[in-house]
């Protein structure tokens, strides 16, 4: 169901039509709660081709902090616990990933919040870590106050 909404509503955006009116197409037949957080989690289309410059370096940053951290965890060798505790990390950057790719407000919410607390982990104090790293929160953080500003956002 939520996938299904989610479809929809990205379609309509697709087809240029503004959030309020497709929040006052679909709220008599839907969930209004999931309908608002699925309306304010995509941006406009004119957004999405504003920002698409930005998102797409983005989107290779984090793949290649991904690929990092599974060569990390393929230099352990054996497969053993920390082996399996060491994908944990990829495997919630390719989450991650996919929602940046889709426009999704969550995803530059996580990485924006995943960003800072990576840099308390040592292994990411390395040089190229580091930088990574801060494009990732420079990007992640403009990226979600200039394509899901507060003054737009749908209020119930």
């Amino acid at each position: 169901m939520a996938t299904a909404l989610s479809d929809k509503i990205d379609r309509l955006l697709r087809e240029g039509k503004p959030k309020r009116r497709i929040w006052q197409e679909l709220k008599g037949s839907e969930n209004r709660e999931e309908l608002l957080f699925l309306v304010n989690d995509l941006p406009t289309l004119q957004k999405r081709r504003t920002f698409l410059l930005l998102n797409l370096p983005l989107a290779a940053i984090l793949l290649i902090m991904t690929g990092i951290k599974l060569l990390d965890a393929m230099a352990i060798g054996t497969v053993n616990l920390h082996f399996f505790l060491s994908l944990v990390v990829p495997i919630i950057n390719i989450y991650v990933l996919k929602k940046i790719l889709r426009f999704r407000r969550t995803g530059y919410l996580y990485l924006f919040v995943l960003s800072v607390l990576a840099l308390f982990q040592p292994q990411n104090h390395r040089f190229l870590e580091l930088t990574l790293l801060g494009i990732m929160l420079f990007l992640s953080g403009f990226l979600y106050l200039r394509m899901f500003p507060e003054k737009e956002a749908i209020k119930a």
